[in-house]
Order: structure tokens, then C-alpha cells, then sequence
């Protein structure tokens, strides 16, 4: 990431950072677009959207890997941007953990907590809910957007 930020003062771009839950918000209603069309298609974004960019390409990432969908592209037409972007991808690297065959206490815990704070926890709900908080996935007792945006997700992958 240093080296992403001395570029961009040697180019005088402006740093932003993506507010998280605006990003897996994105994440999140993009999974309408990649669940309801075909399997093969193409998606071109125009405009100067950078950070809207970014989240498609996220979502067609975990379309990709959860179901198996056939995207050709996912670009951008805004060249000329001159901001760079940096988003939080912490979720993602979690997907692994909540998509193995033994994961099935971590996808009840996810879908319990989108219904409400839990109550009677045990020790090892209880260290699950710390690696949610970690990776992103929960903030006091709630989903975050990318723990919502990647139950989502899971639950639609076939």
C-alpha cells in the first residue's frame, strides 16, 4: 500500500478511503444484477465511478467463486480518474472459512445473526463470532453490510 500512496503523491492523485458499509452495500445490491440475468454476459460500466467500479468487480469476484458464473468483463470507461480508491477486502479472504463443507456452524451463526442479536452463547459460538468481527463480517453483535452482503451470497450459490 506504500508504494500505492507514493505513486499517487509523485502523480498528485487524491487517497480516498471507501467508507466499508457503503462498499459491501454495493457488493450487496450488485448480487441482484449477477443473480438474475444469464450465465454468460458482459457488464460495462461507463462513467467516472471508480469506487462503483470496484464494487461490480468485488461482486462479480464472488459470483465467480460462489456460483460458478460466466462474466467476460467487468471494466471501467473512466480512465481520466484522479483518485485512488482503497476498500477494505477482509471479507472476502473470510469466504473460504464460511464455504468449506465443515463450515455449518459459521453459515447458522451468519444467517441467526441477520435475524437478531444472539442469546446463550457457547465458547466456540463465541470464538466465531470474533473471527466475524475480524474479517468485517460484525461490528457490536450486528452483521455489517459485507457480513449481510456475503450471507447473500452464500445462501443464492448453488
Amino acid at each position: 500500500m506504500e508504494e500505492v500512496r507514493l505513486y499517487a503523491r509523485r502523480a498528485a492523485l487524491e487517497e480516498a478511503s471507501l467508507n466499508p458499509e457503503d462498499f459491501w452495500k454495493c457488493v450487496g445490491d450488485a448480487a441482484e444484477l449477477f443473480s438474475e440475468r444469464g450465465s454468460e454476459y458482459c457488464l460495462d460500466i461507463g462513467g467516472g465511478v471508480r469506487a462503483l467500479s470496484l464494487c461490480l468487480y468485488t461482486a462479480a469476484l464472488l459470483a465467480v467463486r460462489l456460483w460458478n458464473t460466466k462474466i467476460e468483463a467487468v471494466y471501467t470507461m473512466a480512465e481520466h480518474a484522479e483518485r485512488i480508491v482503497q476498500i477494505d477486502l477482509m471479507p472476502i479472504l473470510y469466504v473460504n472459512e464460511l464455504t468449506r463443507s465443515n463450515a455449518n456452524a459459521r453459515r447458522r451463526i451468519l444467517e441467526e445473526l441477520a435475524e437478531g442479536p444472539l442469546e446463550d452463547l457457547g465458547r466456540y459460538d463465541k470464538k466465531i463470532l470474533k473471527e466475524f468481527t475480524k474479517h468485517g463480517l460484525l461490528n457490536n453483535d450486528k452483521l455489517t453490510e459485507a457480513g449481510k452482503t456475503l450471507l447473500k451470497y452464500i445462501q443464492r450459490r448453488t
